[in-house]
């Protein structure tokens, strides 16, 4: 249903020119149900349902019915010598041609079998783990995706918010470009300092050119995450903030460890190993079947040209007696294969632990930058503030009223770079303790 929405959404969207402005909790639904790597695992989920099926079908009798029809060149026929008969026959008798059969035969066949043998329940055991780590690689995808999307939504709300102190930074240098300019014509300052001002306001709108052309890439950037086309026109409903990240490193550590896509990724393939052992046991077992088979031909056997029934019962073990240690080979890969993954599963469980530690020490990092970007931010006011009015005063230069100008769009930039840093850090790091499956999960579940 939300596919179906979003689709409409978006054909609305392009047919009538206008763009789709999104919230973070859009990205998240749009992303986990349209993003193309998700699109991808759901099929390959629908295919192992769909293998499940036919796995649990050997367990069902199958049934099958078989029409023929033969048309042979004669009728079958003996030839019966006179010679040979055991009682006396006129003089000069010809051989007598008896028909045995017809020309044209109808034959209708149905038959019932019922396999029972171990691989059968072993295999569809193994079918339900298949399913389940396309379950699970379907959460991965979603995850995944929704982790682009929202760093790609901050990134758009970091070069929206370059745009505006871009904008202001420029309308700031065009207005003191303004001033100066009256007073070099009142002969109050030298031309060199308006000069200077103007070079200041080509780097300002040279800032504004980058400002614009971040905005436009971080919406191809969003899109792409999204899954939408290139036709549409997307921007979101956000201003740049930070919501401190409360939860202590160990603990964090610990939902890793309990949470981790990858782990239980590890767990199900351990199991499958598992069932693929048992499996490769089971083949050196015999197997059974029972077959009934109904016909219903004509001409019988009496050369009448009617139909007949008849029906056959039959039960059959196999049992692979010798095959040259085909069997057993099997089973010696079926054991290796499931110790190569007994052996990668202390890595992977160090490597999600090395992950939240280095994604756990990064968000402190930009935290520790943010808090001293916000200092920067403080003194760069401060400083401009002061400066702007010693320059009214004629206490101050133009270079350095400049300067502070830059300073204080420099310390701004330098905020909202580390408020980016640290929501697209801290994305990573929920995406690593399951913070964010369960996020997606009600996301999803309140829009059905």
């Amino acid at each position: 249903m939300m596919r179906l929405i979003l689709k409409i959404v978006v054909l609305a969207a392009i047919s009538t020119s206008f763009g789709l402005t999104l919230t973070l909790e859009d990205c998240i639904k749009i992303s986990a149900t349209n993003n193309p790597s998700v699109l991808a695992a759901e099929a390959a989920l629908e295919a192992s349902n769909a293998q499940r099926y036919q796995a649990f079908t050997n367990f069902l009798p199958k049934a099958k019915i078989q029409a023929t029809y033969t048309r042979l060149n004669e009728a079958p026929y003996t030839v019966l010598n006179p010679e040979n008969f055991p009682f006396p026959t006129p003089p000069g008798m010809e051989p007598v041609r008896i028909e045995m059969g017809k020309a044209e035969m109808d034959k209708v066949e149905a038959s019932l079998t019922q396999p029972l043998a171990a691989p059968i329940f072993t295999g569809y055991a193994l079918a339900k783990k298949g399913t389940e780590q396309k379950k699970l690689e379907l959460k991965k995808a979603r995850i995944e995706a929704v982790s682009q999307a929202e760093k790609a939504f901050f990134q758009l709300a970091k070069a929206k918010a370059f745009l505006e102190i871009a904008k202001i930074s420029k309308k700031q240098v065009d207005d003191h470009i303004k001033q100066l300019t009256d007073m070099v014509e009142a002969g109050l300052v030298h031309r060199k300092d308006l000069l200077a001002a103007k070079v200041k306001g080509y780097e300002a709108e040279l800032m504004l050119t980058q400002a614009q052309n971040a905005v436009k890439l971080a919406k191809d950037g969003l899109k792409m995450a999204l899954g939408l086309p290139d036709t549409v026109d997307v921007d979101i409903d956000y201003k740049l903030n930070v919501t401190d990240y409360s939860i202590p490193r160990d603990s964090a550590i610990s939902m890793a460890l309990r949470n981790s896509i990858d782990i239980r990724l590890m767990k199900v393939g351990i199991e499958a190993a598992r069932l693929s052992i048992q499996m490769a046991f089971g083949e050196l077992l015999p197997s059974f079947a029972a077959v009934f088979n109904y016909d219903y031909q004509k001409p019988n056997r009496q050369l009448e040209n009617k139909w007949y029934d008849s029906w056959t019962a039959v039960g059959v073990i196999s049992w692979n007696i010798f095959d040259w240690g085909a069997n057993v080979a099997k089973i010696k890969q079926a054991k290796a294969n499931f110790n190569q993954i007994m052996h990668t599963k202390k890595l992977v469980i160090d490597g999600v632990r090395l992950k939240v530690k280095a994604a756990y020490n990064t968000l402190e990092e930009k935290k520790k930058s943010l808090e001293i970007a916000n200092s920067g931010l403080e003194a760069a006011k401060e400083s401009y503030k002061v400066v702007s009015d010693l320059f009214s005063e004629g206490a101050a230069t133009n270079l350095e009223f400049l300067d502070a100008q830059a300073d204080f769009t420099r310390a701004k930039l330098n905020v909202l770079n580390a408020m980016a840093d640290y929501n697209i850090a801290k994305v990573e790091l929920e995406k690593l303790t399951g913070e964010l499956e369960n996020k997606i999960d009600k996301v999803l579940a309140k829009e059905q």
